[in-house]
């Protein structure tokens, strides 16, 4: 390469590594005999120079739709710096961790569940950004939707058109997350001056979104026993509010006529003109975008915080669609 350019080998390296003091017309020379001889660079062998391999790993619980979508946003993220990622399914396997610290990534995207040791043993290898996490995030740099708004912006739309009995059903793998929203639930009560009911708060089971109409009948059965029953339900995503509407509708119980169901996410499902479901919008997208602008500034030293000292709360959206209307008369 360096005869055939007429250059020494080093300028051939710093070409290749786009070191920018080397002069235009050496960089033409080497640039024309990389063309003619058909050359590309090899990846590991500059990772092993420059002992980075501008690889970041990600975990994720799972390839649910929001997952999926913020994998999206940070891939689109990380190749505007020349980065790549390497993902693991902790739902597939449970030593995806293990597998992405055997291939050296420079630093790391946990998203959603993952122990508090394994996430420790990530951060002594490379800075660690957590997605929607469910560690306390005073520890770890973090990124996520604001629960407690998302939830007094799905009341308050209910409390708008005219729902006194609103119930929630929300259950998460994340503690600190169903305590948020169950508090942004009774604040929106309180701001319209209605009265707090425990027996309107009920948990959702984990997991049961994705077994069928029949799963949430046990809690349907709660609510409609009530008296007086609700008109409307905050669930705490959507597949569970999807679960809802199954079940109340095989209970001859309308939706949105004889009672409204919000859900929380805004997975494509939802969008879908059969279902039409009104939801609180987590921008996903926006939030791999800005995990992935956090952990490759980190990388990078263009960010000199603490890792531990960045919290970053997304603020979510109403998106009103045919599941929500005005209470049964």
């Amino acid at each position: 390469m360096a005869a055939r350019a007429g250059v020494s080998k080093s300028t051939v390296s710093n070409v290749v590594r786009g070191v920018p003091s080397v002069s235009p017309l050496l960089r033409v020379k080497v640039e024309r005999a990389i063309a003619e001889l058909g050359y590309t660079p090899s990846a590991i062998a500059r990772s092993l120079v420059a002992r980075r391999t501008r690889t970041l790993g990600v975990t994720i619980p799972s390839f649910e739709p929001f997952y999926a979508d913020v994998l999206h946003g940070a891939e689109g993220r990380a190749v505007k710096d020349g980065y790549h990622l390497l993902i693991g399914s902790t739902e597939i396997d449970d030593h995806a961790p293990d597998a992405l610290l055997q291939r050296r990534v420079d630093g790391f995207l946990v998203c959603g569940v993952l122990a508090e040791n394994v996430v420790e043993l990530l951060v002594r290898y490379g800075p660690v950004v957590l997605i929607d996490p469910i560690l306390p995030v005073g520890r770890f740099a973090s990124v996520g939707v604001d629960g407690f708004l998302g939830a007094q912006l799905a009341v308050r739309h209910l409390v708008a058109l005219g729902h006194t009995r609103i119930a929630a059903v929300i259950e998460s793998e994340v503690p600190e997350e169903r305590t948020a929203r169950i508090e942004g639930f009774r604040t929106a009560l309180a701001e319209a001056g209605l009265p707090h009911d425990s027996r309107l708060e009920l948990r959702d089971a984990p997991g049961l979104d994705r077994r069928g109409p029949g799963a949430r009948t046990a809690v349907v059965r709660e609510l409609l026993q009530l008296d007086p029953r609700p008109t409307a339900v905050v669930a705490g995503d959507d597949l569970g509010a999807i679960g809802l509407i199954d079940a109340f509708e095989a209970r001859g119980i309308d939706v949105p006529r004889d009672l409204s169901v919000v859900g929380f996410d805004d997975i494509p499902f939802a969008r879908v003109g059969r279902i039409g479901l009104t939801t609180v919008r987590q921008p996903s997208l926006q939030i791999g975008e800005l995990g992935t602008d956090l952990l490759i500034k980190q990388l990078e030293g263009r960010d000199t915080r603490p890792i531990d000292s960045v919290q970053r709360l997304v603020e979510p959206e109403l998106v009103i669609r045919g599941t929500t209307g005005p209470p049964p008369r």
